[in-house]
């Protein structure tokens, strides 16, 4: 799918407002853009993203709060990484992100912001050295792991 100039719109709950706008390109790079920043943006104006990049997930998040991600490697194995948002480097909108590990990988697969309550229960998802790619969540070894996920209502 081919990246069109569109249009995005976000509700900004109350409780967000301190946090940061997550944005995470196709090739795994992610940006943090401070929400104070963004509600400064005049409203109802296009307002442009980094050039060349397709953005695949574009979410508020509270300081506590952590990202999920998921990769695949070349062999086809699922490794999972919970990072606090103070892993990801700050910017604008038009600023070129980041990946959260320095590990290649084959494909991006997705990401989903996770409340700083739910940490814990993922500890041996969180916040992994740059050079792992993540915790490989097999049926047997991630068990709890996936437990927990799917209580969250986070299927892989």
């Amino acid at each position: 799918m081919e990246w069109d100039e569109g249009i995005l719109t976000l509700a900004i709950h109350e409780d967000e407002k301190d946090g940061h706008l997550v944005v995470v390109y196709d090739n795994g790079e992610v940006i943090r853009v401070p929400m104070s920043k963004v509600l400064r943006m005049p409203m109802n104006v296009r307002h442009k993203m980094l050039t060349g990049r397709r953005p695949v997930f574009v979410s508020p998040a509270r300081k506590n709060d952590a990202i999920l991600t998921v990769y695949y490697d070349k062999s086809g194995k699922r490794y999972l990484r919970l990072d606090d948002l103070t892993a990801i480097e700050e910017g604008k909108l038009t600023t070129k992100g980041s990946k959260l590990t320095d590990v290649e990988f084959d494909s991006f697969k997705c990401c989903e912001i996770i409340e700083g309550s739910s940490h814990k229960e993922l500890k041996r998802l969180y916040n992994l050295k740059r050079t792992s790619l993540g915790f490989q969540a097999s049926n047997a070894y991630g068990k709890e792991e996936l437990k927990e996920l799917d209580k969250l209502g986070i299927k892989y």
